[in-house]
C-alpha cells in the first residue's frame, strides 16, 4: 500500500486498519467481455497522508490515470466509483462498519 501510493500519486501514507474486502469474478460483471478469466481479491485499508501529494514525483503512474482527486467520504454517492457497493456501505457522515466483506461486486 505504501509503495503503491508513492509510485502512483507521489505521496507518503500511513496504513491503518483493513476496512473492506472485495471479490471480483470478472465473468459475473459488466466487463466480462474483457476479463471473464479474472478472479481477484481486493483488500482496502484506511490510509492517512503523511505529507503533500506530489504527482510529479510519482514514478510509476497508471497508464490510464489522468489525475488525482480527493473526495470527502460524505460526497461519495455523488461520484462514479468502483466497486459501486462502497457508496452503499459508507454512511452519509463518512462512517462505516468495522470490516465489511463486500462480496463479488463491481
Amino acid at each position: 500500500m505504501k509503495r503503491e501510493c508513492k509510485e502512483e500519486i507521489g505521496a507518503e501514507v500511513e496504513v491503518g486498519d483493513l476496512k473492506f474486502v472485495r471479490d471480483y469474478i470478472g465473468k459475473n460483471h459488466e466487463f466480462k467481455e474483457w476479463d471473464s478469466d479474472v478472479h481477484q481479491i481486493e483488500y482496502m485499508f484506511i490510509c492517512f497522508l503523511k505529507g503533500e501529494i506530489n504527482y510529479e514525483k510519482a514514478n510509476e503512474k497508471d497508464a490510464y490515470q489522468i489525475g488525482i482527486e480527493w473526495i470527502d467520504l460524505k460526497n461519495l454517492k455523488d461520484v462514479r466509483i468502483y466497486p459501486k457497493k462502497l457508496s452503499e456501505v459508507i454512511k452519509e457522515d463518512g462512517s462505516f462498519e468495522d470490516i465489511v466483506y463486500l462480496g463479488d461486486v463491481n
